[in-house]
């Protein structure tokens, strides 16, 4: 979430850099470095699958530094990068065809709720079953936070329900689950792009908001005729 939503609550969990920290869990874990550097347990490798876009100059540089993170603490990541055509679509986003993937998500509104329904609803998985619709990528499904963000987006107006409903959601993310799909953290925010606007000499009254699109307060707006 931003600190402009009107469901952020930082009491309930903040996501932390802690490279001795990882270290220790993944040691209690019983995951073991082997002679290169990379993790084990069981005779599994701690290996995983990295798809982003390729072309993308940002995101190209935002994986190398993920991977280079996660192998300090003994994880190996294998980055691919494919064509937008192909990241979006049922062979990749669309059909769940990852094991991790960095794309672009977009927070609108201050009110969460249409965007909270869509990462923590069960019904919002894409699957062949619905036509691979919906915006739960990571094919999150937590009982409470599915049904408290259904809620919040579209069975109640009451403020202070829905406040507690996104609350359930929160606690629900920042949990350790069971290791199974109802594992927290399905998300993982990276970073904010800067958003930029450029407006005639004319025009009065446009003006950025983090949470709005750029015609947001366009009822403001006034355009003087030129001389």
């Amino acid at each position: 979430q931003l600190p402009q939503m009107i469901s952020y609550n930082e009491s309930l969990g903040v996501l932390k850099y802690d490279v001795e920290l990882a270290k220790k869990t993944l040691d209690d874990c019983g995951w073991v470095a082997g002679a290169d550097g990379i993790r084990e347990k069981n005779g599994v490798k701690a290996s995983t699958n990295y798809l982003t876009t390729s072309g993308n100059a940002v995101r190209l540089k935002a994986s190398q530094v993920l991977q280079a993170s996660l192998k300090a603490i003994g994880i190996e990541v294998k980055l691919t990068y494919v064509p937008s055509s192909v990241a979006f679509s049922e062979s990749g986003l669309y059909g769940r065809n990852f094991n991790m993937m960095q794309f672009a998500n977009v927070f609108s509104v201050i009110d969460p709720g249409s965007w909270f329904f869509g990462v923590a609803n069960c019904g919002q998985i894409p699957t062949p079953e619905n036509a691979f619709a919906g915006g739960n990528y990571a094919g999150w499904c937590e009982k409470t936070a599915s049904d408290a963000a259904a809620e919040a987006a579209y069975l109640t107006l009451d403020p202070a329900v829905r406040m507690a409903d996104w609350e359930k959601v929160l606690a629900a993310y920042f949990s350790e689950g069971d290791g199974g799909i109802s594992g927290g953290i399905p998300v993982i925010p990276l970073y904010t792009r800067p958003n930029y606007l450029a407006v005639s000499p004319l025009l009065s009254g446009a003006a950025l908001d983090p949470t709005e699109y750029n015609t947001w307060n366009i009822e403001t707006w006034t355009l003087a005729l030129p001389e």
